[in-house]
């Protein structure tokens, strides 16, 4: 009986040793670190189809072209596109 106790007790702390290294991991995992911001790089933009004609005035962009034109407005783009 006395040897069946030991088992049981060094089943009982390896049981909660386990459980705390498991906790302490998830808990670990949880804290999110401090992501580095991504800085902004110069990128060239084209214009498809070539534009026949491009005036700049006061910071308006007109853009005068034989065909139609899609014009595609997001957030992501940059005021200079």
């Amino acid at each position: 009986m006395k040897k069946c106790n030991v088992k049981h007790q060094k089943r009982t702390k390896f049981r909660r040793l386990t459980a705390v290294l498991m906790a302490a991991a998830m808990m670990l995992s949880g804290l999110a670190l401090p992501s580095k911001e991504a800085e902004a790089s110069e990128t060239e933009y084209e214009i498809y189809p070539s534009p026949h004609v491009m005036e700049y005035a006061d910071g308006s962009y007109i853009i005068n072209t034989t065909e139609d034109v899609n014009v595609v407005y997001e957030s992501g783009i940059d005021d200079a596109t």
